[in-house]
């Protein structure tokens, strides 16, 4: 922001007698400073990679105009900007004007814990005053809520050779895209389901169970 000013001052000889007169003008630039929104996404899931946050930028100063370069720009409307994020996507607004408080907000999602930052500090408030020179880098990052699951066969039988059995099981989930093994428990208490394109398969006889560990919450079986 500019503020022009002029004003005059004179030249004059020992006698008071005007000499020269010249022209002064003032201008005063508003110290600038820059704020940058991360999203990092913690999950398993291969559609939360992809899937869009919705963020808000809301200054206490009604400002409009667009801030930075491209598509990382950030556009403010009487002082709010509004966007969406991806996993490893950046919002730059540069060229803040300083002496301004924003507060930066996440639309929650139940399905994720998120972790904010400024500036590698952990933060609960994505609140910041902004002064000249500083470039502050908030940071969201969802983690992925998960949870277990656990198989148990019991059989009801008086024939001994029923409990030596084994019956065959197949575990499908709605995510056909989660692949790898799933571990639950530790040391010799530790239980493994390995899934294929979503899908899992195994024997259990009398007594036994199996479980998995880190399915991510909100899918089916």
């Amino acid at each position: 922001e500019k503020s022009p000013a002029t004003g005059t001052f004179e030249d004059k000889d020992a006698s008071g007698r005007r000499i020269l007169a010249h022209e002064v003008s003032f201008t005063n630039r508003r110290l600038q400073g820059d704020l940058s929104v991360e999203k990092v996404v913690d999950s398993d899931e291969t559609e939360d990679k992809t899937r869009e946050f919705s963020f808000r930028v809301q200054l206490d100063y009604s400002l409009t105009g667009t801030y930075g370069e491209g598509d990382t720009a950030m556009t403010f409307t009487n002082g709010l900007a509004v966007f969406t994020l991806k996993d490893g996507d950046t919002k730059v607004a540069a060229g803040l004007p300083t002496g301004i408080q924003y507060t930066v907000t996440e639309t929650a999602d139940s399905r994720f814990d998120t972790e904010t930052t400024i500036n590698g500090s952990a933060a609960e408030t994505a609140r910041v005053d902004l002064l000249a020179g500083d470039h502050n880098q908030i940071v969201f990052k969802n983690v992925r809520k998960v949870g277990g699951l656990t198989v148990t066969k019991t059989v009801a039988s008086d024939a001994a050779a029923d409990k030596q059995r084994a019956f065959a099981f197949t575990v499908t989930l709605s995510d056909s895209t989660i692949n790898g093994v799933y571990r639950k428990g530790i040391g010799e208490d530790q239980s493994v389901m390995t899934f294929e394109n979503g899908v899992a398969k195994f024997t259990l006889k009398d007594g036994e169970s199996i479980s998995a560990g880190g399915i991510p919450q909100g899918i089916t079986y």
